[in-house]
């Protein structure tokens, strides 16, 4: 197991989880070197960067990166068929994993309620 992750990961993702602390790199995480596994900060930053490079993967679209960063990019690779389903919400419901389909429902309601502008009054 790579430093970049604080301890093994369980449960029936762990073999995703495992793959992308292979993959994340703590040095190229932020500019300046190497980053404590431990700590928050470090956390963020390579979840930034993993979720960046799932963006790129998927050419911008949040659906697909946000379903990847949840269930993994192969997953959602498999669901090629459903990605030509371009109504978001359609997509969304196609997920054939119940605990994905509510993340993906919960991280973009949440990024795009906080887009919105604000009432001055709030």
């Amino acid at each position: 197991m790579p430093w970049a992750c604080s301890e093994p990961p369980k449960g029936p993702l762990a073999e995703t989880a495992i793959r992308a602390c292979r993959r994340a790199r703590p040095q190229d995480a932020v500019a300046g070197g190497p980053i404590k596994a431990r700590s928050p900060a470090s956390h963020a930053a390579l979840g930034s960067r993993y979720l960046r490079g799932l963006l790129d993967q998927w050419g911008g679209d949040p659906l697909a990166a946000v379903a990847s960063y949840n269930a993994g990019p192969g997953a959602v690779a498999g669901w090629e068929p459903q990605r030509s389903l371009r109504e978001p919400e359609l997509w969304v419901e196609a997920i054939p994993y119940p605990e994905t389909r509510l993340y993906v429902k919960k991280v973009l309601g949440n990024a795009w309620s906080y887009q919105r502008p604000r009432h001055p009054d709030c």
